[in-house]
């Protein structure tokens, strides 16, 4: 099997595609918590409404705020693919016996 590297040009444009969609899916993830942690902090559980449903609501935005808080940068997640890339296209270390 034939080894790639990092600096071929397919491999870059691949490991870019990869970055792109990636980052892509993130914001678009980051967005839905936005609306969603808009949502929680603005909605109002009825008063009727069952012990668990009130119990939910309140732990549900704080989850929801640690999500969009620990959301990776676009840098973080070039840095990741490329380590991943990186690690699919160098050869295996020879085992010493």
């Amino acid at each position: 099997m034939q080894q790639t590297h990092l600096t071929e040009p397919a491999t870059i444009r691949a490991t870019e595609r990869v970055t792109d969609e990636v980052s892509r899916w993130v914001r678009e993830a980051g967005k839905l918590l936005e609306v969603l942690q808009q949502l929680l902090a603005q909605g109002q559980v009825p008063c009727d409404a069952p012990a668990e449903m009130r119990a939910s609501m309140q732990q549900l935005l704080p989850a929801v705020r640690q999500c969009r808080a620990g959301q990776p940068s676009p840098e973080m997640l070039t840095e990741w693919i490329r380590s991943l890339a990186a690690t699919l296209t160098t050869p295996p270390s020879p085992e010493i016996h």
